[in-house]
């Protein structure tokens, strides 16, 4: 049969779908035997068990062709998770904005993303080339041992991840308070960390959260004491000022009762006029 008689033949078949839809689009007009139509070097068309096939078309340059035909449908369907979990990823991103980096540990270079930058008030123009001075010259000085100090725990492996909270100085001056974590995600032949890479999210309006309910807590333990204390003062006043009623009283009733023991004495049969 001549190739054009396979081609209707197909057609008819519905090996191309309805409309030719199941033949990539630069293809289409070929398959429909369209005489302006080019012969495209590669297409992919769909079969009707749902598989995806590449074709290749090889010419010889004496005249003719070969053509070969491979089933790619396991590469679309790993191509299409792939793309699923790009998607997912891009809207975790997209819903928590974090600042994203990857740090060289062997020379200290870093790639940073525009979100990165941004937290401190810059374009990410502004700060490069970045490297790991860019990091550490805008950590508190405070907060600097101790994120070392992690990530030296993560990379030697006795942290499973690397996680700190510090802060940051940011372009106009003031401190940012940033959640950093990371992961090695490389290491060598003797299983020295070679690349880094984790994720910066801003956590300043927590810390302010955290330290207005510490300040609170504080004003309120302070009004407790207060209160404890003057009401500690007014017992001690209130013991102070029993003490000094049954003192001054004790004295007058040591006499009314030598008066009633004597009445009793002397006047218990009828009262005298004395008595």
């Amino acid at each position: 049969p001549l190739h054009d008689d396979v081609v209707v033949y197909q057609a008819r078949r519905g090996d191309f779908g309805p409309e030719f839809n199941w033949v990539e689009p630069r293809a289409r007009s070929y398959v429909a035997l369209d005489p302006r139509a080019d012969l495209p070097e590669q297409y992919w068309r769909r079969t009707r068990e749902g598989r995806t096939l590449e074709i290749h078309t090889f010419r010889f340059p004496e005249g003719g062709l070969v053509r070969t035909y491979a089933d790619v449908t396991s590469y679309i369907e790993a191509q299409e998770a792939l793309r699923g979990e790009r998607q997912r990823l891009a809207w975790v991103l997209e819903a928590t904005r974090p600042g994203i980096w990857e740090t060289n540990l062997a020379d200290g270079s870093m790639s940073i993303n525009d979100r990165w930058a941004e937290m401190l008030g810059y374009a990410r123009a502004e700060l490069e080339p970045v490297n790991h001075a860019t990091w550490s010259s805008r950590v508190h000085p405070e907060d600097l041992p101790r994120a070392i100090e992690a990530r030296e725990r993560h990379t030697s492996g006795l942290l499973p991840y690397y996680e700190c909270d510090l802060r940051l100085r940011h372009k106009d001056g003031h401190w940012v308070w940033v959640n950093s974590r990371g992961r090695v995600h490389q290491r060598d032949a003797e299983d020295r960390a070679l690349y880094m890479s984790g994720t910066h999210l801003d956590i300043s309006e927590r810390v302010a959260a955290q330290e207005q309910i510490r300040a609170l807590n504080a004003g309120l333990e302070q009004r407790v004491r207060e209160r404890t204390a003057e009401l500690e003062r007014s017992m001690r006043d209130m013991e102070a000022i029993s003490y000094s009623i049954a003192h001054d009283l004790r004295a007058p009733l040591r006499s009314v009762n030598g008066f009633a023991q004597i009445l009793a004495e002397e006047e218990s049969q009828r009262l005298s006029e004395s008595g």
